[in-house]
């Protein structure tokens, strides 16, 4: 598939400029009464001057519009060539540590293989509000420990919020939670996410003690 975008040549913008500023300049220095009148000529005069100038610049010009080409992975249609699409859904329960990272990326293509996915769009929806889903670094966990001490610089407990009611932790958790998300889209390639080499899909706990998580998983594919 071609993407072509056109170009919008310096030329053209500069002359819109100009008949900008011309019918402001008559508009600023005469009358309400005479303004009409001159302002109208004025602008005819030089949107046929901006006209005649741009048709004698567009032929020299020899650039090609940029052109991106798209390598589908997988196409099919609803109905033509027999390909079926169907929905499946399920549901994770995660039990999490504090404050850190949980890969969901092999129970969760576990459960792709065993429903028989093919190629498709997995929505994942984390149904709580002081967790969060990411997809992060899946190597150093380092980066994870870095990550757990940026959130907690970006949303400290010692602020003074006025919902406490859950403990000092809690309040932090649902800033958290806010600036991560709690739903994503994965592709589905052959059955499994289609992440990259260093990438994993994670729940991330933002409270001080271990929860029983719940995530909502919507496939619609081959």
């Amino acid at each position: 598939m071609n993407i072509d975008l056109i170009f919008v040549d310096k030329p053209v913008i500069v002359f819109v400029f100009l008949i900008v500023s011309e019918v402001s300049r008559i508009l600023y220095l005469r009358g309400a009464e005479e303004h009409w009148s001159g302002g109208v000529s004025t602008l005819v005069i030089l949107c046929a001057q901006a006209v005649e100038c741009w048709l004698k610049i567009l032929p020299q010009t020899d650039r090609e519009p940029w052109t991106m080409t798209l390598n589908p992975i997988g196409v099919w249609t609803l109905d033509g060539d027999g390909t079926q699409l169907r929905q499946v859904m399920g549901r994770l329960v995660v039990s999490t540590a504090p404050r850190g990272f949980h890969s969901l990326t092999e129970p969760v293509n576990r459960w792709l293989a065993e429903n028989s996915a093919g190629d498709g769009l997995l929505t994942v929806f984390l149904r709580h509000t002081s967790a969060s889903l990411v997809i992060q670094e899946n190597t150093d966990p380092d980066v994870q420990s870095d990550l757990v001490d940026a959130l907690d610089r970006l949303a400290p407990e010692d602020i003074n919020y006025r919902h406490s009611l859950e403990g000092l932790d809690d309040m932090p958790a649902h800033v958290k939670a806010m600036l991560t998300g709690v739903s994503l889209q994965v592709p589905v390639v052959g059955g499994r996410l289609d992440l990259g080499t260093w990438q994993a899909l994670y729940l991330t706990e933002h409270r001080a003690q271990g929860h029983q998580r719940s995530v909502t998983m919507h496939y619609l594919g081959t």
